[in-house]
């Protein structure tokens, strides 16, 4: 007993822990192994990927397993991942039920037992997305445009919560207090579809800015940004929508150069589909190709013969 008591002291010493927190066998004088650390989350569609690090001490018998643990944090009930026999530190927790809130937490396994519970961690699991910021449509003061993709990268249909705001710096992301304007909307978006819309904003001045937009999904967040510079309507121009990042003044409507970047590619299709038999007057002026107060067909087909190449006025053939 006097042997026990001595290595249960010159543990606690070694590893910084308390000797009550040490559990023993007599027989080998080895102890179950400590809890793990740095338990981290990601969230998936309807899972959980867990990482974590080994404990500070084995005690004195390898670990050859780890044992995972998961409950509803609303829940008392501790379900334990049957998951196999392993000593990776990481693995997965599948059968979810996206927007629920879960607690995670694991243990290692030695040939004396099993080690105390690591800390907890939580994670609302939910439908991967993409975002992406395709364009600035319009740069026109006071109110901007932007063309915007979310993707569902799930397995599964999911309502998509997205915030959109402009600031001042790539820094500045929404909801850091110095949002010049500030929108949150909805969308369901079905698994592998791509939802393109247009977002508004206003801004009063002309200058540099950053759109930036977030889209939650459970826990975790998906992130695009773009900058570009505003610019006043000119009535000598058609309208006042600059590319991306751009600086200057105005720019000209030429042809179907619709962002004024001089290429007229897919990013001019994207913003003429966004525009396609809405009525005028348009927020992007360049959008009516052939100036008949329309968009249709018309114009689609005057971007085709324009497609790959440098940008031309429009001519009405008479």
């Amino acid at each position: 007993m006097v042997i026990l008591f001595g290595l249960m002291a010159r543990y606690a010493a070694l590893s910084n822990i308390y000797a009550a927190d040490i559990y023993a066998t007599i027989t080998t004088g080895l102890f179950v192994p400590l809890q793990p650390v740095n338990l981290a989350v990601t969230v998936g569609d309807s899972s959980v990927d867990l990482s974590w690090s080994s404990p500070f001490s084995n005690g004195g018998s390898a670990i050859f397993d780890y044992g995972i643990e998961y409950k509803l944090t609303t829940d008392g009930v501790w379900t334990t991942v049957a998951d196999g026999v392993s000593a990776d530190t990481f693995g997965t927790v599948t059968g979810l039920s996206n927007d629920n809130s879960y607690d995670f937490r694991v243990y290692a396994i030695n040939i004396i037992g099993e080690g105390p519970k690591s800390s907890t961690a939580q994670a609302t699991p939910g439908s991967p997305a993409q975002v992406l910021v395709m364009s600035l449509s319009d740069v026109t003061i006071p109110s901007i445009a932007a063309l915007v993709r979310i993707t569902n990268e799930g397995a599964a249909p999911y309502e998509y919560q997205y915030t959109w705001c402009v600031t001042d710096s790539d820094s500045n992301v929404c909801g850091g207090g110095n949002d010049i304007t500030h929108a949150t909307a909805a969308k369901l978006i079905q698994s592998g579809e791509n939802w393109d819309t247009s977002l508004s904003a206003t801004i009063p001045t002309i200058g540099n800015y950053w759109f930036h937009v977030s889209v939650a999904f459970g826990s975790d967040v998906s992130y695009a940004s773009q900058s570009f510079t505003t610019v006043n309507e000119t009535s000598s121009s058609g309208g006042g929508s600059s590319s991306s990042g751009g600086g200057g003044g105005a720019k000209a409507c030429v042809g179907a150069d619709l962002n004024r970047d001089k290429k007229v590619n897919l990013t001019d299709f994207s913003i003429l589909l966004m525009f396609y038999n809405t009525p005028a007057p348009f927020k992007n002026l360049c959008v009516d190709i052939n100036k008949d107060d329309k968009v249709n067909v018309a114009d689609f087909s005057i971007m085709l013969t324009q497609w790959g190449k440098k940008p031309v006025p429009f001519k009405l053939q008479v």
